[in-house]
């Protein structure tokens, strides 16, 4: 039965649909060490059907994640050139990302920020935007397809991999469905999540290549389902954020 249901969802599937489980079955790891907010904010733009153009390939998300890239750091160098006395910002602001993205969508698309203080709050958000409580039914292919959108948040440890200052990284659903009559005590919901910087890099790759960065020399990327993590907190909340229209 679960065959026929993945056949049969597989078929009914848009071509879009399909072109973007591309950037799932075989992903390219982020370009560079500091620029995780990029590639999972290009992603999201990719995924939101919005962009200007359809984002098909790897090759395609890591020239959007360039473009995102240059678009924050336009921000920083504007904000702190015009405020030379003033506070200065930095590339790694929430704020300065929300920017980068209605720049660089011309004001059509907005990222969403959200702080969630509790384990039920953070995952019923979760479960709210991707719409994907049984990922690992579907498997990663279907269920990054499938996905009403996917959503970010901030780690600082995943699958043994510890980032100090923090990783954003993309939450494509849930496992389970969230508790409609109890709350959720512990943040150990497993999630599958797509992460752009995996430390252990096993890939190989052409050395030759005039493409390589020194992002696909020190990672890899993956997607899988885990609970094998712990999360960025500020202050005792959590972030999420997601791509959404702006009205």
């Amino acid at each position: 039965m679960r065959k026929l249901l993945l056949g049969v969802l597989t078929c009914l599937l848009s071509a879009n649909s399909l072109a973007i489980s591309e950037l799932i079955l075989d992903p390219s790891p982020q370009s560079t060490s500091n620029t995780c907010q990029s590639y999972s904010i290009a992603y999201a733009l990719a995924y939101s059907g919005l962009w200007y153009q359809a984002i098909e390939t790897p090759k395609q998300l890591r020239e959007l994640e360039v473009i995102v890239r240059k678009e924050i750091n336009s921000v920083v160098q504007e904000h702190n050139s015009k405020n030379s006395k003033g506070k200065k910002i930095n590339p790694y602001l929430h704020a300065t990302w929300v920017e980068a993205v209605k720049r660089v969508s011309s004001n059509n698309l907005k990222l969403t920020l959200y702080y969630p203080s509790s384990p039920t709050e953070y995952y019923q958000k979760i479960s709210d935007i991707t719409g994907i409580t049984s990922s690992d039914i579907f498997g990663a292919p279907i269920a990054a397809v499938l996905v009403k959108k996917p959503i970010m948040t901030s780690v600082q440890k995943l699958n043994g991999d510890s980032y100090a200052s923090g990783h954003i990284v993309t939450l494509l659903g849930l496992t389970e469905a969230v508790p409609t009559n109890k709350s959720i005590a512990n943040m150990d919901k497993a999630f599958l999540v797509l992460n752009s910087a995996v430390k252990s890099n096993q890939k190989q790759f052409n050395m030759c290549s005039e493409e390589i960065t020194s992002g696909d020399k020190k990672y890899s990327a993956s997607v899988n389902i885990t609970n094998d993590y712990e999360l960025k907190d500020w202050g005792g909340k959590y972030l999420l954020m997601w791509i959404e229209k702006n009205n």
